[in-house]
């Protein structure tokens, strides 16, 4: 018979290990750091597209109620899966909180031509408030990352 077998493969005891290439690491991060970032940002920005962002009262109600459990998913993805995931949340903490400026300013705005005057607490909320937020999930990310991930990623010695 032309396609018999050969009878020369091993018999492996137990499970085998499947040692991971590099081409599977680059896709895991990379698909973990976009997926991660747009998690963050979309758990973010929900309450702005539900709650609208014409009045001031809604924007004090949404920056909370999108910035915490945007703040539970970087925790647990930062644990879990690792550096690429801490980065795209922080990634996606920037592009959230040039959103948040964004949005405020439009609300800040629309008050001023209303005939409100500007104050100095709106101009806080302009700029505070973002830049607060991407600060704290900077720090979040790199404490509850695990630091066996850094001292791994840094401490490797180049050739």
């Amino acid at each position: 018979m032309p396609f018999e077998p050969l009878h020369t493969d091993e018999k492996v005891e137990g499970k085998s290990v499947r040692e991971r290439n590099m081409d599977d690491l680059m896709l895991s991060g990379c698909s973990g750091f976009v997926g991660c970032s747009f998690g963050t940002f979309l758990l973010g920005m929900w309450p702005f597209l539900v709650f609208g962002s014409s009045q001031s009262g809604n924007l004090v109600l949404a920056f909370p109620v999108g910035l915490i459990p945007s703040l539970a998913f970087g925790i647990y993805v930062s644990r879990k899966l690792g550096l690429a995931a801490a980065c795209g949340f922080v990634g996606g903490a920037m592009a959230l909180g040039i959103f948040m400026h964004l949005i405020a300013n439009q609300i800040i705005t629309a008050i001023f031509l209303q005939g409100g005057k500007q104050t100095l607490p709106p101009l806080l909320v302009i700029y505070l408030i973002p830049a607060a937020w991407v600060l704290v999930a900077l720090a979040i990310a790199y404490v509850i990352l695990p630091k066996s991930e850094l001292r791994d990623h840094f401490s490797k010695k180049k050739p």
